[in-house]
């Protein structure tokens, strides 16, 4: 693990210069919440933080590179960090990862130092790993500091967020975000960044995998359904095999465009979109703004439960998330 840059990206300076500043005065608290959109670099936020909270000799606000703690950061093997994620991609947190921060916060610090714990995404735990993971926050032992990332803030328990020192990641400009992109290699993203809503990182992921393609044929699919051509049993293998959790992804950066074009059809971001999202735009132009709000919550929650449920038919989901879609359609 090779040390993160710090500032990690040039959007997350201002919150990174607060974090530097705190840490310098002992005033870091004992738990924090990083909440913001995908693609913003939450994660690589979180691992800057806990390689400056861990190096022996920080630097104003930088990681020395030099001491042991850096040394063993680099080398991915310190003792005093533990990160917690879903041992599958798309899937929960188990309540078995959980005892194991509420072990790991018992113990003496093996550097002397800080321990730091990371999880992410928050929200990927159920009930129970969420109220095991209480008690840590609760009563933290030592100089123990956690970093929870959400997408879904709306999701966590508000006992979490109450304990939680928030930290909120907001969407740089677009000149901001295109001349990263640029200056790093990605320009193929560029043209990516409205559906992205304006997350850079978002886009460049996308690129490294089929989502442009899935994204052309879950298009087809959703037009054909809001013009009442297909009903949502044949639309199922129109799909072409794309995933359920791939699926419930492309419709929120579709609806989220779809809001974006009909609350604030001169603005930038909608400019940037409208392209993109035709003819669908045509057909569900008489859907209320509501109506569109009122099915991405649908489709959050729906997120949530293919997180939390490994043994749902993914089929049989699909089928009633494409009704679901004909219904706001008719609306």
């Amino acid at each position: 693990m090779s040390l993160v840059p710090m500032p990690p990206y040039p959007w997350l300076e201002s919150v990174w210069d607060e974090f530097a500043e705190k840490l310098a005065q002992k005033r870091v608290p004992h738990a924090l919440l990083i909440t913001g959109q995908e693609g913003l670099g939450s994660d690589t936020l979180a691992k800057a933080m806990g390689q400056l909270l861990l190096c022996l000799s920080p630097l104003e606000g930088i990681a020395c590179g030099k001491c042991r703690a850096c040394q063993l950061l680099q080398a991915g093997s310190h003792p005093d960090l533990l990160w917690i994620a879903p041992e599958e991609a798309g899937k929960q947190i188990k309540i078995d990862q959980i005892r194991r921060v509420t072990e790991f916060v018992s113990k003496t610090a093996q550097q002397g130092g800080k321990k730091v714990v990371v999880v992410t995404p928050t929200e990927a735990m159920n009930n129970n790993s969420s109220n095991a993971l209480l008690k840590s926050l609760e009563e933290p032992a030592g100089d123990t500091v956690l970093i929870l990332i959400t997408f879904q803030e709306s999701q966590i328990l508000p006992t979490i967020r109450s304990r939680c020192a928030r930290i909120v990641l907001t969407t740089p400009s677009y000149d901001v975000a295109q001349s990263w992109l640029q200056e790093n290699g990605h320009q193929a993203a560029i043209p990516l960044l409205g559906e992205a809503g304006g997350a850079p990182l978002k886009g460049v992921e996308w690129l490294k995998t089929e989502y442009v393609e899935q994204r052309q044929k879950a298009m087809a699919c959703l037009e054909q359904l809001a013009s009442q051509t297909r009903g949502p049993v044949s639309a199922v293998a129109q799909l072409g095999g794309i995933s359920a959790p791939v699926l419930v992804e492309l419709m929120l950066n579709l609806v989220d465009s779809l809001i974006t074009t009909k609350l604030a059809p001169s603005s930038v971001r909608a400019e940037q979109r409208q392209e993109s999202i035709q003819p669908l735009a045509q057909y569900m132009a008489r859907v209320s703004g509501q109506m569109l709000f009122r099915f991405r919550e649908r489709l959050c929650e729906q997120k949530l439960k293919l997180i939390r449920n490994a043994n749902l038919n993914q089929t049989l989901f699909i089928e009633e998330l494409l009704m679901d879609w004909q219904l706001v359609a008719k609306s």
